[in-house]
C-alpha cells in the first residue's frame, strides 16, 4: 500500500535569523529552502537610537524618573518574529507544508505563537524553546531525529 509522505518544514530561529529546511520523512535528507537575517536586530543600542530612557516627573512629587521604554532591539525582533508567523501563515494557506517543527530562542517562540493562524499551531509536531541557530545543519537533523517521534 503507498502511503504518502508528509512534508515537514522546520523553522530554527531566533530574534534575527532563520534557517528553514523541509523534509518528506525521517529517513530522506531534509533541504534548507530558506534563510533570513535581520541585521538590525543584533546591533548595539547606541547604533540604534538613544541608550538613555526618557525623562519625566513624578506625579504629586514632581521629582525626575527615568521612563522605561521597549528596548529598541526587541522592537526589531519582535518584527522580525512577525514577518516570519507571516510568511508561515502564508505558506500554510497555500499547501506548502504538512507539519511543523520550531525551534526558536524562548522569547521569539512566545512572540511567534502570538502570531500564528490556529491552523498553522495544529500542524506542529515539535516545539523547541532553545535557541539553535550556531547548530551546524547535520547536526540539527540529528539533534531533531533523537527527539521526534511522529516525524
Amino acid at each position: 500500500m503507498y502511503t504518502p509522505k508528509r512534508n515537514t518544514w522546520f523553522l530554527v530561529a531566533d530574534g534575527a535569523k532563520m534557517r528553514l529546511f523541509e523534509s518528506v520523512g525521517a529517513k530522506e535528507p531534509w533541504v534548507l529552502i530558506g534563510e533570513d537575517a535581520a541585521d538590525d536586530a543584533r546591533k548595539a543600542a547606541r547604533e540604534l537610537g538613544s541608550e538613555r530612557p526618557g525623562r519625566g516627573r513624578k506625579a504629586g512629587s514632581g521629582a525626575r524618573i527615568a521612563m522605561e521604554a521597549p528596548a529598541q532591539d526587541e522592537k526589531l525582533e519582535d518584527a522580525f518574529v512577525h514577518r516570519l508567523a507571516g510568511k508561515l501563515n502564508d505558506a500554510n494557506r497555500d499547501g506548502l507544508y504538512d507539519q511543523l517543527v520550531l525551534a526558536l530562542s524562548p522569547r521569539a517562540l512566545g512572540e511567534l505563537r502570538k502570531k500564528l493562524a490556529p491552523e498553522v499551531t495544529a500542524k506542529l509536531i515539535g516545539v523547541f524553546d532553545k535557541g539553535l541557530t550556531q547548530i551546524s545543519d547535520a547536526d540539527l537533523l540529528a539533534y531533531f531525529k533523537e527527539r521526534l517521534t511522529k516525524w
